[in-house]
């Protein structure tokens, strides 16, 4: 099996080309929901963000209020990076998981849709692909406004929180552009990508690789046993 990185930037369009790719039979792990999964009240995380940010940032029922937290960490690049230090290893961690839970079935590839991939790169190392969703900065300004209820400064800021979409575009293996002209044209962009990942053969790369630590462990493990079989062996003459 073998992952590739679905990114972009805010109100790109990541989600909607991500409901695409399901929508033609492929795995996605979306990491803003597993993000919600490992704060939820009750986790380590949960009590670590309430901790560093404060009771401020809880809804009325105890959960984090995202609004909040994002009002509060947008502006400060600091508390940005705080949090993403306290949240980023049990997301990864979550991803890995899943991710193992499909290699053990035999899926060819899963896509992994990570709105920070290129200002983490903590999972760069591991993607064999990275298709970046773009749009053109008017569009992704709209989008956010009316998507998040927010005026223009506030979204400006955010995005200006990201990496921008063209920097982004020149390190990307695929790249989709998804500005309202038309649905089918998205469509058809996910369709060609599509058939380059299902024509590629990494995955058996990665399945012999697999294999091969399989019998390095088996045999490893049969060498040791026989030692400790000669050792017996020996002793036993002395008894």
């Amino acid at each position: 099996m073998f992952l590739v990185g679905l990114t972009g930037g805010i109100a790109s369009g990541k989600s909607t080309v991500a409901d695409m790719f399901r929508n033609r039979g492929v795995i996605v792990i979306d990491a803003d929901l597993v993000a919600r999964k490992v704060v939820r009240k009750g986790t380590d995380v949960h009590a670590a963000i309430t901790e560093v940010f404060g009771p401020d940032v809880l809804s009325p029922d105890g959960e984090i209020d995202r609004r909040k937290l994002a009002d509060m960490i947008f502006p400060n690049k600091r508390l940005r990076q705080t949090l993403n230090k306290l949240t980023h290893p049990a997301i990864y961690r979550e991803m890995a998981w899943e991710a193992f839970r499909h290699f053990l079935r035999g899926t060819q590839f899963i896509i992994l849709e990570l709105p920070l991939l290129y200002e983490s790169g903590a999972s760069l190392p591991f993607l064999h692909k990275v298709i970046v969703v773009t749009c053109s900065e008017t569009e992704q300004l709209e989008r956010l406004m009316r998507r998040n209820d927010l005026d223009e400064e506030a979204a400006a800021m955010r995005i200006a929180a990201q990496i921008p979409l063209n920097a982004k575009a020149e390190l990307a293996d695929y790249i989709i552009d998804n500005d309202s002209y038309s649905i089918a044209r998205t469509e058809h962009q996910v369709e060609e990508i599509l058939v380059h990942l299902k024509s590629s053969k990494a995955h058996w790369l990665a399945r012999i690789a697999a294999g091969a630590i399989v019998v390095a462990t088996t045999v490893g493990a049969v060498k040791l046993a026989c030692r400790v079989f000669k050792v017996v062996e020996v002793k036993n003459l002395f008894i």
